[in-house]
């Protein structure tokens, strides 16, 4: 029998292990395969800004696609330098969503034990959606760290009233506002919270300094964000009055956006992390009344904010997922303790707990969909909303839209090649996942894709495209079909796409790209009612 000594050890070597493993697994799934991802649907946004405008355009505007005012303007400072590639779009994103599973225990030191900080790493690490947001070229894997952080130094500043803390609270919660303004639902909470409080306690004590305290607080905060937001908000007022009061989320969709932010398809997995986060509630509230109270009531006012906002496709799950999403972090928190103490106490004098603890990242990384996203032999779509839409595959509206016609026996043929030994150029691009279907057929054939861009080679001004004389950008993942006519190739096959993804889709500004590519590239290699396929070392 081990002793009380030998079993701390042996827990302390356990969570050690498991947060080793943990944290490789976490940094192997956000970098997977990504200097390979086609930048595609809102990825876009912040480039098709910058190639239009100036920094004086971005500064002033949210436009009507939702650019991310500070990230467009870090994109177009380097895009004077050096062009734009996908790697350098999502590199910050990349940086931030590393950080925060480590940050996040960390700014937590003081209120959770060892374990519970271990639980709290392992959950924000293997999130489905933290991963994919990590991985995407759009600002919410900074704005959550960053809205958390906030959230935390405001809760500090007002235990510990120094200067160092406020201005942490105004720069993170100024530059997360800046990037993401829906963000300001939760960053201004704490104002609510304890702006209640102050009033409390000068009405029965009649101690005004908190309120003082806030009221300037508040108004070096509003300043802030009155030369940040104020310009953006003006010149974009009739954008803005267009995307809210438009749309509003349902039961339903309420119930799918909890499973895509606790990570899992199934409803008893999504009812565990929600049980494990009301335990956890009841158990910090022992130890930490205020933290608990004020934690739970900043997310409630920021859910509620969200909820009633009638903003634009909220009704769609993942929608309200991508902006509740600086509340993960929260809600990992009581899921940490209540799972941590459940372990603890349920197991006390049990030899099951260590086997346990090396269970939890294994239970948690098979309820949810990574498994089917990131492996296989490529995957250049792990952003599809075919993925990241509803984690149930079937179910998924994508797949069930896309999924429409059998795939073309060329990309059988092309799967009997050794896997990632070919590259393919593809046109027409789609940017919009919801008119792309490649990730399907790129299941069957295995093979690297290149976007074919078929500006200036059957038309000008196509949406999701650039010019080839666009000095700014330069992605890796795209080709001017132009370059491949003009036998400036590296590539093994071109493949023009005749039919559409979608029976809906409306193509008719491709009409006459068939003819000019039978006219550039002469008789294909293949040929059937779906695809035109050219082997480039053997077209004319």
């Amino acid at each position: 029998m081990l002793n009380s000594q030998e079993k701390k050890g042996t827990m302390h070597w356990a969570w050690l292990v498991t947060i080793i493993i943990v944290g490789a697994a976490g940094v192997w799934f956000r970098a997977w395969q990504l200097p390979i991802q086609l930048l595609a649907d809102d990825e876009w946004h912040a480039l098709n800004k910058l190639i239009k405008s100036d920094a004086w355009g971005i500064f002033t505007s949210f436009g009507r696609a939702d650019h991310s005012i500070p990230v467009t303007l870090y994109y177009y400072a380097i895009s004077q330098i050096t062009p734009l590639t996908e790697n350098i779009m999502r590199f910050p994103m990349l940086l931030a969503g590393l950080a925060l599973p480590v940050t996040a225990p960390w700014l937590m030191r003081r209120i959770l034990s060892r374990p519970e900080q271990a639980v709290l790493f392992i959950l924000l690490t293997l999130s489905p959606i933290l991963i994919y947001y990590t991985r995407t070229a759009r600002p919410y894997a900074l704005s959550t760290l960053l809205a958390f952080a906030a959230v935390i130094c405001f809760y500090v500043w007002v235990q510990k009233p120094k200067l160092i803390y406020a201005l942490s609270y105004l720069t993170l919660c100024s530059l997360c506002a800046w990037m993401q303004p829906v963000t300001l639902a939760l960053l201004l909470s704490p104002f609510v919270f304890y702006g209640l409080k102050s009033i409390h306690r000068w009405a029965k004590h009649h101690d005004k300094r908190l309120f003082i305290r806030l009221l300037g607080l508040g108004l070096a905060q509003l300043s802030t964000l009155t030369v940040l937001l104020g310009p953006p908000v003006y010149y974009s007022i009739n954008d803005i009055a267009g995307k809210t009061g438009v749309d509003s989320p349902t039961v339903h969709s309420v119930i799918e956006t909890l499973k895509l932010l606790t990570g899992s398809k199934y409803a008893l997995y999504m009812g565990i992390f929600i049980g494990f986060s009301g335990w956890g509630v009841l158990i910090l509230s022992k130890r930490q009344r205020e933290l608990t109270l004020y934690l739970v009531i900043c997310s409630a006012l920021s859910l509620g904010a969200i909820l009633c906002s009638g903003a634009a496709w909220i009704q769609h799950p993942l929608v309200t997922a991508r902006y509740c999403l600086p509340m993960l972090p929260i809600m990992a928190i009581f899921a940490s303790v209540g799972l941590s103490n459940t372990l603890r106490f349920s197991l006390k004098h049990s030899p099951m707990k260590t086997p346990l603890i090396i269970a939890i990242p294994v239970l948690v990384y098979l309820s949810g969909p990574l498994a089917q996203t990131y492996s296989g032999p490529i995957n250049q779509f792990t952003g599809h909303m075919g993925y990241q839409f509803d984690y149930n595959w079937k179910n998924n509206t994508y797949n069930k839209v896309l999924d429409n016609r059998p795939i073309s026996s060329f990309y059988y043929q092309l799967g009997q090649e050794p896997e990632k030994s070919l590259q393919l150029v593809i046109a027409p691009w789609f940017l919009e996942w919801h008119y792309n279907r490649w990730y399907i057929d790129q299941a069957v054939h295995n093979q690297l894709v290149a976007a074919g861009f078929v500006e200036g080679f059957c038309g000008k001004l196509f949406y999701g495209e650039y010019s080839k004389n666009t000095p700014q950008v330069k992605l890796t993942n795209a080709v001017h079909v132009t370059a491949l006519a003009e036998k400036s190739r590296g590539y093994d096959y071109f493949i023009y796409h005749k039919s559409a993804s979608r029976i809906d889709q409306n193509v008719s500004k491709h009409q006459d790209c068939e003819a000019k590519v039978l006219e550039s590239f002469g008789k294909p290699t293949y040929e059937d009612d779906q695809i035109l396929a050219y082997k480039l070392d053997e077209a004319k």
